[in-house]
């Protein structure tokens, strides 16, 4: 049995049936020679915190490439399941905002982590964590791409007292979130993040925050989200935080381009549950979609990435084969191009949705 599927108990029943690609293009990577690029490695770990109840089979294709990736790189890989005693340390009541605090409490651990989303895989191990990481700030978040959103599902956060100052705030804003249609940490990252630059900017904003304590739909809060960039976007970074613009972060949603992707510009791929795994018969006709078509057939759908699951064992040696999906592999300019169409969609969305801009 593969030794990430023993280690999670990942065995592997028809409760979440694995599809394989099959146009496979396989690659042989060594870390010992990719890591002669790390002259001065940071002691980095990656972190994905879980439900107690967490069926991890369901995240199968993103531990199983997390886990090859982190013993190539040499990166201290760990899941962490919300459990009772957690619950003790950080009393909020929701998971998605005591996570936050979980990870406040564990920077210890490392220099500096990479905190993701449970369903986020690695699809391009030529990678390094730290071309993400700049040293003169403790935490590092990212604008996702097909809205105004600042991702809640990943950063990157330094062993520091800011670190975990603005980590176990941004938790405890679960006890001032409207009743509303509030998007829970999601949509409070935003509130959060202005208050903690900007302060002095929030009598300014009311109006953001009007909608935001009103907001009855997904629309509703992308309103609210895309008018809080409007503020933050007009500002220097400050507090030390520092918020990647669209297309620079270490991840993006893979449906954005129908799961294809580059060597030259990706490297983490959102959204990589099986319960969306696409089967066969629906993966033939991807390619003559687009990716609202696909969405209305099933939401964040994705094709296999690999036609193999991984030999964590050759991982940890040193010679480890990705065996790609060759159909979803595409060139920069490829990748470029279909961004770069949901890209003015979105600002035209942006700037026409309520009149806020």
């Amino acid at each position: 049995m593969d030794p990430m599927v023993a280690m999670y108990r990942l065995e592997r029943d028809q409760k979440y049936p694995i599809y394989l690609a099959w146009n496979n293009r396989s690659i042989l990577f060594s870390f010992k020679q990719m890591n002669q690029s790390r002259l001065r490695p940071l002691d980095i770990g990656i972190l994905m915190i879980v439900d107690e109840k967490t069926d991890l089979r369901e995240y199968l294709f993103a531990l199983d490439s997390i886990s090859c990736y982190a013993h190539m790189h040499e990166y201290a890989f760990n899941v962490v399941r919300d459990t009772l005693a957690w619950r003790r340390i950080c009393p909020q009541s929701n998971i998605m905002f005591r996570r936050h605090c979980m990870v406040a409490h564990m920077l210890n651990n490392h220099t500096w982590t990479l905190f993701l989303d449970a369903d986020v895989g690695v699809i391009n191990p030529n990678k390094l964590i730290e071309e993400w990481i700049d040293p003169s700030v403790d935490v590092i978040m990212y604008d996702r791409f097909y809205n105004w959103e600042v991702a809640a599902g990943s950063y990157l956060a330094r062993n520091s007292t800011t670190a975990k100052t603005f980590l176990q705030s941004f938790a405890n804003y679960e006890y001032r979130i409207p009743a509303s249609f509030h998007g829970w940490d999601n949509g409070a990252l935003h509130a959060f993040l202005l208050e903690w630059i900007l302060p002095a900017h929030r009598h300014y904003s009311m109006p953001c925050f009007d909608v935001w304590t009103y907001s009855k739909s997904w629309d509703d809060l992308f309103t609210f989200e895309a008018c809080i960039r409007a503020f933050l976007g007009k500002t220097p970074p400050c507090k030390n935080i520092k918020i990647l613009s669209k297309g620079t972060g270490w991840m993006r949603d893979g449906w954005l381009t129908m799961g294809r992707w580059s060597f030259d510009s990706d490297f983490m791929i959102h959204g990589w549950k099986m319960e969306n795994l696409v089967p066969p018969r629906l993966a033939y006709v991807m390619d003559k979609l687009n990716p609202d078509q696909m969405r209305l057939i099933r939401f964040a759908g994705w094709v296999p990435p690999f036609t193999q699951l991984f030999d964590q064992k050759s991982c940890k040696e040193g010679l480890a084969i990705w065996h790609f999906n060759a159909d979803l592999i595409a060139t920069e300019e490829e990748v470029k191009k279909s961004l770069e169409r949901l890209e003015k969609k979105t600002k035209y969305i942006r700037f026409t949705n309520k009149g806020i801009a």
